[in-house]
């Protein structure tokens, strides 16, 4: 199956948990659609096949064993590169911070570890996070896989365009003043702000050297991102937990049982959202030559925007014709 990277994190869950698939060929599939579209789009760095392949083979193992397996078993996910995840920098898209590697995972990225999921790159976003856009001096500038005119968004622009173009089916972000729902709106995915508490962002794992702004620790959050609705309420319930070292955290308990009634759901209420996610997925490769622009992309047949949304009205006539 050559087109996992189009699967929900959802179904690839329920796939691979059931064995309709396995977690290296995910892996395989998420790492080959990198290959083709992030060099143009820029927005995962970070990247370590050899890695990425090696926890995918530990998940196949453990299915094969019979082993309990959490609800994001063998799924690959992209962290933000302001996010500690041990052996990689949290850079913050600062070049002084390049070489600042973490000996730990922040809270979340432990839970999101912890519930079986792989950690496949690092999702760009602005210096500091601090921007509604995605461009900083290390890691460049991110596009966004809709339209390379327009901006895929900030801070989490990196993972909403990663998500957009399938490289990855989930995303770990952060959000301040909309940096998670911002770039969900820029680029057509999902994302929420969870309430501050809700999810930790206590890190012991910080090497920087700097303590964030008392406003920053007051307001800032974790959160996950994703294509559909039913993936972000899976993740949500995942990263929703409490840690004692944050003195912000709640101990609060889900509503209902999220991440279970999404697994019995996936086979049949995400068929059809599949389907329309792969007929809308934006296509590639992008054009080159100097042809990369709004313009010229308008005019192609297969452009993703080119086409009339669907359920669109006198709106879009107007808005397309102006």
């Amino acid at each position: 199956m050559d087109d996992l990277w189009r699967w929900s994190a959802t179904e690839l869950a329920t796939g691979i948990r059931t064995g309709q698939v396995s977690a290296e060929a995910a892996a395989r599939s998420c790492l080959d659609r990198i290959a083709e579209v992030n060099p143009a789009l820029n927005a995962l760095s970070g990247i370590s096949e050899r890695d990425t392949l090696a926890a995918a083979r530990h998940a196949d193992q453990a299915i094969a064993a019979g082993e309990d397996v959490g609800p994001l078993h063998g799924v690959p996910v992209a962290v933000k590169i302001n996010t500690e995840q041990t052996g990689h920098a949290t850079s913050m898209g600062v070049s002084a911070f390049a070489d600042t590697i973490s000996d730990g995972d922040a809270f979340c990225v432990a839970e999101l570890r912890a519930a079986g999921a792989i950690m496949l790159g690092r999702s760009n976003s602005p210096a500091f996070a601090l921007r509604w856009f995605s461009t900083n001096d290390l890691h460049g500038r991110t596009l966004s896989p809709w339209d390379p005119g327009r901006t895929p968004g900030g801070s989490s622009g990196g993972a909403a365009s990663a998500l957009a173009s399938g490289m990855v089916p989930l995303a770990q972000a952060n959000d301040i003043g909309g940096s998670i729902r911002y770039p969900s709106y820029s680029c057509g995915v999902v994302g929420i702000r969870p309430t501050v508490g809700r999810m930790p962002i206590w890190s012991d794992a910080d090497k920087s050297g700097m303590d964030s702004p008392l406003s920053f620790q007051c307001m800032a959050v974790h959160g996950p991102m994703a294509r559909t609705v039913s993936d972000v309420r899976l993740a949500f319930d995942v990263m929703s937990t409490v840690d004692l070292r944050d003195p912000f955290s709640v101990p609060a308990p889900a509503a209902r049982n999220r991440a279970t009634d999404c697994r019995k759901s996936a086979s049949s209420a995400m068929s059809g959202w599949r389907n329309r996610i792969r007929r809308s997925m934006p296509r590639f490769p992008l054009p080159r030559n100097g042809s990369n622009t709004p313009d010229t992309w308008s005019k192609r047949s297969n452009s993703p925007y080119s086409a009339k949304p669907h359920g669109s009205g006198p709106c879009w006539s107007s808005a397309t014709s102006a």
